[in-house]
């Protein structure tokens, strides 16, 4: 999952990729466990806050408003489309099979 921020720094969209994929944007899945070892120090509190106040001034407007049902735009990256349509052809029933 990859987030693109508008000039203003406002979330524009979210593009959903393959795991190994270098997609534009900022990664939102970070690893923090590998072979069962934590991966890096955990945050303080502080920089918990300072994130979490930073990711809400970046949602655009009409998605802070809790009155509209507006949503950030999801796109699906072409390598993600072709490996569901894979999987979905690939769990289709044949006629010949049950």
């Amino acid at each position: 999952m990859f987030r693109s921020y508008d000039a203003g720094g406002r979330i524009r969209t979210d593009l959903l990729s393959v795991a190994e994929a270098q997609e534009p944007g900022r990664p939102l899945l970070i690893p923090v466990m590998r072979n069962g070892r934590r991966v890096g120090t955990l945050p303080d509190l502080t920089a918990i806050r300072s994130r979490t106040a930073a990711e809400l001034a970046s949602l655009p407007e009409p998605v802070r408003d809790l009155t509209h049902h507006a949503t950030i735009e999801t796109v699906i990256s072409p390598e993600l489309e072709a490996l569901a349509e894979q999987a979905d052809s690939i769990g289709q029933v044949r006629p010949d099979h049950p």
